[in-house]
C-alpha cells in the first residue's frame, strides 16, 4: 500500500435524514502486489488508537464517488488499483473523535491467513477541535 494521499476522519453522511452521522475514516491509496500473480484482499479495516482507547472501523466500502461497493474482496495486481476507501464503525459503537493524539493502522486480511496484515501505520494525528454528532 502506498502512503495515502488523502486521509479524512469525521462524520459520515447518514442514509436517512433522521439518522445521526456516524464516525468515518476515509483515505485514498494505491494497493499493489510485488508478486507477478497479484494478491487478493479479502477484507480491510482501520484501527484508531488514542491513549488506552482503541476502535476498529470494520465496515469497508471502496470505489469512486458514484460507484461505491461494500468491500468483499479486491484483486491487487502488479500495477495496483487506486481507490477511495471508507471505513465506518459498527452500528452499536459509541465511538466519537475527541481532541488528542492518535495512531491510525490500516489492516488487510488475505485469504488463508488467520491474522490481518498491517499495511500502513500513521502516528501522532492531532485533533484540535471536536466533532459532535447532532
Amino acid at each position: 500500500m502506498t502512503q495515502p494521499t488523502v486521509i479524512f476522519f469525521g462524520p459520515d453522511v447518514p442514509r436517512a435524514r433522521e439518522d445521526a452521522p456516524s464516525p468515518k475514516v476515509y483515505l485514498r491509496t494505491l494497493l499493489f502486489s510485488t508478486s507477478k500473480r497479484g494478491r487478493v484482499i479479502e477484507s480491510m479495516h482501520v484501527a484508531w488508537w488514542r491513549n488506552e482507547t482503541h476502535q476498529n472501523f470494520n465496515i469497508w466500502v471502496y470505489g469512486e464517488r458514484e460507484k461505491l461497493v461494500r468491500g468483499s474482496g479486491l484483486f491487487a495486481g502488479e500495477t495496483g488499483v487506486a481507490a477511495n476507501h471508507h471505513f465506518l464503525t459498527p452500528t452499536d459503537s459509541t465511538f466519537q473523535f475527541t481532541e488528542g493524539q492518535y495512531r491510525l493502522d490500516v489492516f488487510a486480511r488475505l485469504p488463508g491467513n488467520n491474522q490481518p496484515l498491517r499495511l500502513c501505520s500513521r502516528r501522532h494525528w492531532i485533533l484540535r477541535a471536536r466533532w459532535q454528532p447532532r
